[in-house]
């Protein structure tokens, strides 16, 4: 999880993204909800940025947008 909140605030300088943010009708809850891509090969379905996207997206808007200062942080998974 903690890979996941640097990749998508900008901790990482990635060329090709691999996390694709959920749009429009998908954004119930935060708003950094990601897409889950569907795929032909069950391989792929191990891969981390396919793995994560369930616990990423369950989380409350206040853990995804948490400041770098706040210390603040019982109960998160991570």
């Amino acid at each position: 999880m903690i890979e996941v909140f640097k990749y998508l605030h900008g901790y990482y300088d990635v060329g090709q993204p691999q996390l694709h943010l959920a749009s429009g009708r998908e954004l119930r809850g935060h708003s950094l909800k990601l897409r889950k891509d569907r795929y032909s090969l069950d391989l792929r379905e191990n891969f981390f940025s396919h793995r994560v996207i369930d616990e990423w997206n369950n989380l409350t808007e206040e853990k995804v947008k948490v400041n770098n200062n706040e210390r603040d942080m019982e109960g998160t998974p991570f």
